[in-house]
């Protein structure tokens, strides 16, 4: 945002969007071909998948009919 208006000045609104883009494209490849740490998912990792595999097992327990 504050760096936009000082390369607009320098290399001209063509020039800063090519360099945009190119830095996008760059963040593209970079995340295609960049592997998950350890084979491991972002919710492994950060623990969601503990998380979610209880909120499944209460949703499971809530749809089984009470035992009498």
């Amino acid at each position: 945002m504050f760096l936009f208006p000082v390369l607009q000045d320098s290399l001209g609104l063509r020039g800063t969007l090519l360099l945009t883009a190119g830095i996008s494209v760059l963040g593209a490849l970079l995340t295609l071909v960049l592997p998950e740490p350890a084979g491991r998912s972002l919710e492994d990792i950060s623990g969601d998948a503990v998380v979610i595999a209880a909120a499944e097992q209460v949703t499971r327990d809530a749809g089984e009919p009470a035992a009498a």
